[in-house]
């Protein structure tokens, strides 16, 4: 999971001490400590990161308690629920590059006061424009919410069971003794008591109940086709819903009921930017159990991993950023001006067992190289120099 950086953004106040011309702006990269003076500006070059958005149907199925009586007494035999279940299915996935400040791609900008240049950073700190006269847009600095994957079930239960009462009175045999001239005598005799309804009685009095308000439902409509009422057709029409509602409440005693919605699941990865080509699990995904991004215990065999692929387009060759200019007889240190970066054109699968989820290419900084620009640009204030902000790479050198 992608830690995200805090503004790795350092601007220290320019001093007045007077410097010769011979001092110019170069920039070097901090690897380790640095000392300060009070003339150099910091800035960084970004990285990428991939969010994932997992668009999860959930269906949820609940059992009615009147469910093994619905061929019996309804004679319904297809879509009754015969057990409580939730189902999971990944209709649609999103890939996004975000952009952030790359903590091991910081440099330093050494100022000359007599020709300072025209930096402008984001409020990350990272690079967007030299010497541009013109503000630049920067990068959306985005702090992704990430959507737990947990799932709160539905709260639901049946509560209207039924019209009758679920106590009855039933006779039931006892005894008692009866003392005679020898020996005591055991006599039954029979009393009515109050006992619970079987679940079969109950389903049988509500598919009673059914029957019924379709009668009176039929009433109604015939009413409505022309035989005498004083209630008028709106009326009728009301009474019409709701008794199809109350019928419906009561067929999903037998049939049991469905619920349906949708839920956004967010995983943000980052790309290495040792390797060329990555493949590795960001979640697991289990069709009963939903989406996880802790890895399921050993004994669970029904999930399956989310993969995410990584493999670039092209490769870029190979550089090596000289520190020296030994062309001439006598070396001299080479004065470098803004470093930049040349991004990795990578291909990203997300894959489910054999189902792409989703396939796009993108530009990832830290797959690419990092190289220099000639001091000249930044030494020299009619040079303008504007970056993609996301990426870091040039975006346009032009003279004013």
């Amino acid at each position: 999971m992608l830690k995200i950086l805090s503004p790795a953004l350092i601007i220290t106040l320019l001093c007045n001490t007077a410097y010769t011309q011979t001092h110019i702006n170069e920039v070097t990269p901090i690897t380790n400590s640095i000392d300060v003076n009070g003339t150099q500006i910091f800035y960084s070059l970004p990285k990428n990161a991939i969010e994932i958005t997992l668009s999860v149907n959930i269906t949820e199925h609940y059992k009615g308690p009147y469910s093994a009586y619905s061929q019996k007494y309804l004679n319904i035999t297809d879509g009754v629920i015969l057990r409580d279940a939730m189902l999971y299915n990944i209709e649609k996935a999103e890939l996004n590059r975000l952009s952030y400040p790359d903590s091991s791609k910081l440099y330093c900008l050494k100022i000359n006061n007599e020709n300072p240049p025209f930096i402008q950073l984001n409020p990350d700190g990272v690079i967007l424009g030299c010497n541009v006269q013109e503000n630049i847009e920067g990068y959306n600095i985005y702090n992704p919410q990430l959507v737990s994957p947990q799932i709160n079930e539905t709260n639901f239960a049946f509560t209207d069971l039924g019209t009758k009462s679920f106590l009855t009175e039933k006779p039931i045999t006892l005894y008692k003794t009866i003392p005679t001239d020898s020996v005591p005598r055991k006599v039954a005799y029979i009393k009515e008591q109050l006992v619970e309804t079987s679940t079969e009685e109950n389903a049988a009095a509500a598919a009673a109940f059914i029957r019924k308000i379709r009668k009176r439902r039929l009433k109604i409509i015939a009413a409505m086709e022309g035989e005498v009422t004083t209630v008028s057709n709106d009326n009728l029409e009301i009474s019409i819903a709701e008794i199809n509602k109350l019928e419906n409440e009561y067929i999903a005693l037998f049939t049991g009921k469905t619920f349906e919605y949708n839920q956004t699941v967010k995983v943000i990865f980052e790309p290495s930017h040792i390797q060329e080509t990555e493949q590795k699990i960001i979640a697991w995904f289990s069709p009963t159990e939903g989406i996880t991004t802790s890895k399921p215990s050993n004994k669970r065999n029904d999930y399956e991993p989310i993969l995410i692929n990584i493999t670039p387009t092209y490769s870029l060759p190979e550089t090596k950023v000289l520190t020296t200019d030994n062309t001439q007889k006598t070396p001299t240190t080479i004065k470098y001006g803004l470093y930049n970066q040349i991004p990795g054109n990578v291909n990203i699968t997300l894959q489910l067992i054999d189902k792409k989820l989703a396939v796009q290419q993108f530009q990832i900084a830290q797959k690419g190289k990092t190289i220099p620009l000639p001091a000249t640009y930044i030494n020299n204030s009619k040079y303008g120099i504007e970056f993609y902000p996301e990426t870091g790479m040039v975006k346009r050198i032009h003279s004013y």
